[in-house]
C-alpha cells in the first residue's frame, strides 16, 4: 500500500510540474498558407496574436489552427502590410472570432481582399490602430511588445494615401519585436534590406530566438547584416512548395547557416509549434 502511494504521489508530482511548465511557454505556431504568412502567438498568460492570414482561400487552414490551439478570442491580429497573400483570409478570421485590437500600417490599397479585410472590421466596430510610429506595451503580466517598423520619413505614408507600388506596400510592413521569459522574437512582413539596415540603425537586437524571415525567404531581405546582429536560433520561413517565385533563394539559406540559424520551412515542415521557456526552446514533439 506504501508503495503504491508513493507511485501515485511522484505521478502527481510529475503531472504538475509538467502542467506548470507548459502554463509558462511562449506558443508560437507558424501556420503553413503556402506562398503566403500566418503565424498564431499564444503567450504564457495565454493572450493571443494573429500575425496575417494568408490568401482568402487558406483562411480555413488558420481557423482550424486557432481553434484547435483553444483560441476563442484574439487579442491582437497584426495586418504586416496589405499584400493578398497576407491579409486575403483576414476578414473571414474577423468574422468568426471576438477580436480586441487590430493594428495596420499607414496607407490605403485598392483591391478586394483589402475591401474585405476592412469592412468586416467595421461591421464588427473595430478601428484599426495605425502604427506609424515607435509603440511599445505590455501583454499580460510576462510579454512585451515593441513595434519598430514602419517609422522612417522615406518609407512611410499618410493614413489615407493610397499605396499603389508592390515594393513600397512590402517596405511599408510593420515589424515588431516580441520579449517573453527571455526570449527576444522577431516578426519582418516582407521588409527587404533597406528597412533592414534602418532598423539595425536604431535598435539592439542582438541574440534574438526567433526569427520569421522577411518575403518569403526573398534574396531581397535577410542581409547578412541583419543576420549577423540578430544572430537567431530558429529562423522560419512561409513559402509554398515548389512556388514559381525560387523562394527561399540559395543566397538567404547560405545567409541563416552561415550564422548557424535552425532553419525551418512550412514548404517542407508544414504546420510548426515552437514553445519558448525559461528553460529553452522546444519543438512541439520535444514539449510534450
Amino acid at each position: 500500500m506504501k508503495k503504491i502511494l508513493k507511485y501515485i504521489i511522484v505521478i502527481a508530482i510529475l503531472i504538475f510540474t509538467t502542467s506548470c511548465s507548459k502554463d509558462r511557454a511562449l506558443e508560437v505556431h507558424v501556420i503553413d498558407v503556402d506562398q503566403g504568412d500566418s503565424t498564431l502567438i499564444i503567450t504564457p498568460d495565454k493572450k493571443s496574436i494573429l500575425i496575417d492570414a494568408g490568401e482568402d482561400i487558406y483562411a480555413r487552414n488558420v481557423i482550424r489552427e486557432l481553434k484547435i490551439s483553444g483560441v476563442n478570442q484574439i487579442d491582437i491580429i497584426v495586418a504586416t502590410h496589405f499584400d493578398k497573400d497576407h491579409i486575403g483570409g483576414m476578414d473571414k478570421i474577423i468574422n468568426t472570432f471576438k477580436i480586441s485590437n487590430v493594428f495596420v500600417p499607414p496607407g490605403v490599397v485598392s483591391h478586394q481582399d483589402y475591401y474585405e479585410f476592412i469592412g468586416s472590421c467595421k461591421n464588427k466596430g473595430i478601428k484599426p490602430s495605425v502604427i506609424n510610429n515607435f509603440v511599445s506595451f505590455k501583454l499580460g503580466a510576462e510579454t512585451t511588445i515593441d513595434f519598430l517598423s514602419p517609422i522612417y520619413s522615406d518609407i512611410k505614408y499618410e493614413i489615407e494615401s493610397e499605396i499603389t507600388d508592390s515594393e513600397e506596400i512590402n517596405k511599408n510592413s510593420i515589424v515588431f519585436s516580441l520579449r517573453c521569459l527571455g526570449h527576444k522574437l522577431i516578426f519582418t512582413g516582407d521588409i527587404d534590406s533597406e528597412v533592414e539596415d534602418s532598423i539595425l540603425n536604431l535598435y539592439n537586437l542582438e541574440n534574438t530566438s526567433f526569427l520569421k524571415v522577411a518575403h518569403h525567404g526573398s534574396k531581397s531581405s535577410t542581409s547578412e547584416n541583419f543576420i549577423k546582429e540578430l544572430t537567431p536560433k530558429i529562423s522560419s520561413i512561409s513559402c509554398g512548395y515548389g512556388n514559381r517565385y525560387g523562394h527561399p533563394h540559395k543566397e538567404t539559406l547560405n545567409t541563416l547557416n552561415k550564422y548557424k540559424s535552425r532553419i525551418y520551412r512550412t514548404d517542407i515542415n508544414g504546420n510548426m509549434t515552437f514553445y519558448f521557456t525559461d528553460k529553452g526552446i522546444y519543438s512541439k514533439e520535444k514539449y510534450e
